[in-house]
């Protein structure tokens, strides 16, 4: 029986492509039909789309940013291809290829890429079969499972997270649950002042702001804060693509590091989330480098850490 792998590059919409997303096992948010948007909107970038299609069906997705320097166009592509579960590796490989060969260099495409492959020999092996070679060493984060019962996940965290979350559980903090409106402008605002009066990278309030916008569900996107006496003292931002969550940006006041309000934010959100339907989320980054307090804080509720494979050129 005959068989076939292609890729779609033309026949796209918000629906089928949400509809692919949905049935990703793990999905991460640069692959959102939203993020490529934003990307195009706020960075002027173009953007290129595939659907994978195998004997008829949608298995999988990517999308690539590109900038024009001259002749030349250079695509990044983050964390894709994606696939649906249990897709046989003699077809990924295929799709792994027919990406590779869509962007040829001899029409003035250079591929940036960043798979959706693990940090291991082979990996790196896969991708010098494309002719690919590692520029950058991968990113670290870290999948939280939803599919486990509050009780489970609970239990699994180190005992000083579970005694921290209990401390500001009696405190009689006040949590509060939006969308999009005057609390994310708010939650941006104090993340973009912090992120640069500390020097740090990472996602500006502008773009995050743009991203939450073009989310077609109004409801994934979720916005939670943490208030003493109408005071908002820290909050989180969460974006919901498929059966996978986010976690995007976070800030914390003074008061809220010392009451340790992203714990009971956290826990908040993880019961938020499951009711959705979520059954993964992504921590959003672990940097035991530049943020090792934010690093220890993620750590703490045991999830399971992963690193990508890299950059490869």
């Amino acid at each position: 029986m005959s068989t076939s792998t292609t890729i779609d590059w033309q026949n796209h919409s918000v629906r089928r492509w949400s509809a692919v997303l949905e049935n990703l096992p793990r999905s991460a948010v640069e692959q959102t039909w939203a993020f490529g948007e934003a990307v195009r909107i706020h960075a002027r970038r173009q953007i290129r789309r595939g659907i994978i299609v195998h004997n008829g069906q949608d298995i999988g997705l990517l999308q690539a940013q590109g900038r024009q320097m001259g002749p030349i166009t250079f695509w990044l592509l983050a964390r894709g291809p994606a696939f649906i579960a249990d897709t046989p590796k003699e077809v990924s490989d295929t799709a792994h290829k027919l990406t590779c060969d869509a962007f040829p260099i001899r029409k003035g495409d250079i591929l940036l890429w960043m798979p959706e492959k693990t940090d291991s020999p082979q990996s790196y092996a896969e991708m010098a079969d494309l002719g690919k070679r590692q520029l950058i060493t991968g990113y670290h984060s870290a999948w939280l499972d939803l599919k486990k019962t509050e009780e489970e996940i609970l239990e699994k965290a180190h005992s000083s997270w579970r005694r921290n979350l209990k401390t500001i559980q009696k405190k009689g903090l006040k949590t509060q649950l939006n969308h999009t409106g005057k609390t994310l402008t708010w939650l941006l605002e104090q993340a973009d002042a912090h992120r640069k009066s500390g020097g740090y990278s990472g996602t500006s309030g502008a773009f995050a702001h743009l991203v939450s916008g073009l989310t077609s569900q109004r409801g994934d996107v979720i916005t939670l804060t943490a208030a003493i006496e109408n005071t908002p003292v820290a909050g989180m931002l969460f974006l919901k693509h498929g059966t996978s969550a986010t976690y995007y940006i976070g800030w914390n006041g003074e008061s809220g590091r010392k009451l340790n309000a992203h714990h009971l934010l956290l826990w908040e959100a993880i019961k938020e989330l499951k009711k959705r339907g979520v059954t993964w989320m992504d921590l959003g980054g672990i940097n035991t480098d530049d943020a090792t307090g934010v690093a220890h804080f993620k750590l703490g509720i045991h999830p399971e850490v992963y690193s990508l494979a890299g950059l490869f050129g």
